[in-house]
């Protein structure tokens, strides 16, 4: 039997109660890393020990603090609960920093979230559909927010609605940066009015962040949204639609009209 095993056939973790056990099991990392603070903290008064930085290291050791998934902190809790200390060393304080501002691990730390499920959730903007819109090679694009961090899997693109197909270079922007970039080729299919484009890698999309999508199609008439919605949510993920910031979308759509049916984001939610 492991330790973590150990753990949960013990008589003092059946004495929990139901809502310490909830509690438990949404801990946020920041809630779990401050929760072992406390714990070598305690230990350091039993021992007589004053409860400094060192001491609270000394205590938890690696084989704790390897444990804690410091890369999935936001930025703002890292910066303001653990940076602000030194129980981590500067070689890990910084291998984390980068690891977070970079959004690629670099630290030895595990950067997964624990105790989460992904969620994949099409964030529709249209309500009304229309069709005929025309391709002549001029640009169409949005600008859009996220209130949580989460990542963009794809785009619900609008189908020709005439024999035929269209096709261009989808474009994804984090500011004025391009981040990704995409052949599309869409084809009129009898009935359909639009299909969800699978992007060639998921993009991550922080909450901090502005970012815009332009295309610049040439082909067949296409659906179009007629009316569409400025603000949606999904589990608790806000998304905020608004005209293009960079560049001109000089083919007409803006966050009322126009392109792009909807947008496909995975999210962390909780089990």
């Amino acid at each position: 039997m492991d330790k973590s095993e150990s753990v949960l056939k013990s008589d003092a973790f059946t004495r929990m109660s139901k809502s310490g056990l909830q509690e438990a099991f949404s801990a946020s990392e920041c809630e779990l890393y401050l929760g072992c603070k406390r714990w070598a903290a305690k230990r350091c008064r039993a021992a007589g020990k004053q409860e400094t930085d060192e001491h609270i290291r000394q205590e938890l050791g690696d084989e704790l603090i390897d444990l804690i998934r410091f890369p999935t902190m936001t930025l703002e809790e890292f910066t303001d609960v653990v940076a602000c200390e030194y129980v981590l060393n500067k070689d890990e304080m910084l291998s984390v920093y980068r690891s977070i501002v970079k959004k690629e691990n670099v630290s030895k730390f595990k950067n997964k979230h624990r105790l989460s499920v992904i969620t994949k959730c099409l964030f529709v903007r249209f309500e009304t559909v229309g069709g005929s819109w025309a391709y002549g090679g001029a640009q169409d694009g949005l600008s859009l927010i996220v209130s949580k961090d989460c990542y963009l899997s794809g785009i619900d693109m609008f189908l020709p609605d005439v024999e035929g197909s269209v096709t261009g270079v989808l474009e994804l922007l984090e500011g004025t940066t391009v981040i990704h970039t995409q052949n599309v080729t869409l084809r009129y299919n009898k009935g359909v009015e639009h299909v969800l484009v699978d992007l060639e890698k998921c993009l991550y999309l922080n909450s901090r962040s502005e970012y815009s999508i332009r295309q610049i199609m040439k082909g067949s008439r296409a659906f179009y949204c007629a009316s569409a919605k400025t603000n949606i949510t999904m589990q608790g993920v806000d998304m905020t639609l608004s005209d293009l910031k960079v560049g001109k979308s000089d083919n007409g759509t803006t966050s009322n009209i126009g392109q792009f049916y909807g947008f496909a984001l995975l999210i962390h939610t909780k089990k």
